[in-house]
């Protein structure tokens, strides 16, 4: 069996863009979290529950800027990337802490207009595209992520 780390996160982004170029490499870096909701049946209140988790996500590059430029606070997008973990020293305690985050290595604006924009890193070799709206489901899902190989 071999080792896949893809992750595709569908959400609503709960901040705007941070963005900041790394001062030693000059490596563009943007952050966002998104709001992924997921809905499970109650047995024995007979109700649906609602909870929300807060996916952090990391674009770097040219993909960085694009999503500095084209995502804002609650867009509704498409993520396509890897999951990485991120350690560090707690300040206080002196104990290792760590997260898992999502690398991103495509994006889709899902909300509003008439077209879905797809925002792609062109350093894996993927071109953006427009998606007219029609082509999408019902349930505001894209029609094609391009999803970039050798992750």
């Amino acid at each position: 069996m071999s080792n896949t780390n893809v992750v595709i996160q569908t959400g609503r982004m709960g901040g705007d863009v941070k963005y900041a170029v790394m001062p030693t490499s000059k490596t563009s870096v943007a952050e966002v979290s998104i709001a992924v909701k997921k809905h499970r049946y109650n047995s024995s209140s007979g109700e649906f529950n609602e909870t929300t988790s807060w996916i952090p996500v990391k674009f770097f590059g040219d993909l960085a800027d694009r999503a500095r430029d084209k995502l804002s606070k609650g867009t509704l997008i498409t993520v396509v990337g890897e999951l990485s973990e991120e350690t560090w020293k707690d300040k206080t305690t002196h104990q290792t802490r760590s997260k898992l985050v999502v690398i991103a290595h495509s994006v889709e604006k899902m909300a509003g207009g008439n077209n879905t924009a797809s925002i792609t890193s062109q350093q894996k070799g993927v071109t953006a595209q427009a998606v007219p709206a029609k082509q999408q489901n019902q349930q505001s899902q894209p029609a094609s992520v391009a999803v970039p190989g050798n992750y």
